[in-house]
């Protein structure tokens, strides 16, 4: 027997691909990656052409998967990392000098109308302590205080938080308690504390409050610098 085979023999029936397999036929069912034009086949030689969906870091459209040319694989990036490439995700670092024995340090967060960001973390870091950070949802004020810079951290995207961050806002009602932090330290050993122990998804029209109690013991002062870093 011969590969191929003709339907409705005798009346110029279509052929279809067929193997001969040892006198038993099989029919052959493969994709034509063509289109309208010539035959092209998908084989281990000429496989099936893909096409990211991933964006690339300048936003200017899709561009094709980094395959691993050791191990022949796919590169996956995770969310954060995708983000970065995106240029949607964003760095805001403040330092601070705030008195011992209960002074305080208020930082107010303002999300507009459609805009989702995933707060991710905050750091807090002192020569001092221990010191409280406290979390809250629906704060009011009557003065949003003084307007900190976020950094795309994708230096070469021109995209801006909708997120706005402010120093020293004047707090007429704290709103709900999200995350009580406390960090652990001395004004010997310093302290070193991060971090919201969850991932949070701010709600639109929304102002946020991050307070900073600083209950080192003795006269005097102690540094702090508050990292934060979220995407949108």
């Amino acid at each position: 027997m011969s590969d191929n085979t003709q339907l409705n023999q005798g009346n110029y029936g279509d052929v279809i691909r067929t193997v001969d397999k040892s006198g038993k036929k099989t029919q052959v069912v493969v994709l034509d990656v063509g289109g309208s034009g010539a035959e092209s086949l998908a084989s281990l030689s000429s496989p099936l052409p893909t096409l990211g969906m991933g964006i690339n870091y300048l936003q200017t459209g899709y561009v094709a998967p980094f395959v691993d040319p050791l191990h022949n694989c796919v590169v996956v990036l995770d969310e954060e990392h995708s983000k970065i490439h995106q240029g949607k995700l964003f760095t805001l670092a403040k330092r601070v000098n705030i008195a011992n024995v209960g002074g305080v340090a208020t930082f107010l967060g303002i999300v507009p109308a459609a805009v989702y960001p995933h707060f991710r973390n905050i750091t807090v870091s002192s020569d001092g302590g221990p010191f409280d950070v406290d979390f809250y949802e629906g704060t009011t004020v009557s003065a949003n205080g003084a307007a900190i810079a976020a950094y795309n951290n994708n230096r070469n995207a021109t995209t801006v938080p909708g997120l706005l961050v402010y120093d020293t806002p004047t707090i007429t009602a704290d709103g709900i308690l999200l995350e009580p932090i406390l960090i652990p330290g001395t004004k010997q050993s310093g302290s070193l504390g991060s971090d919201s122990s969850n991932e949070w998804i701010l709600k639109e029209n929304t102002k946020y409050l991050i307070r900073i109690t600083n209950n080192t013991t003795g006269a005097g002062t102690s540094r702090f610098t508050i990292n934060m870093f979220w995407y949108e």
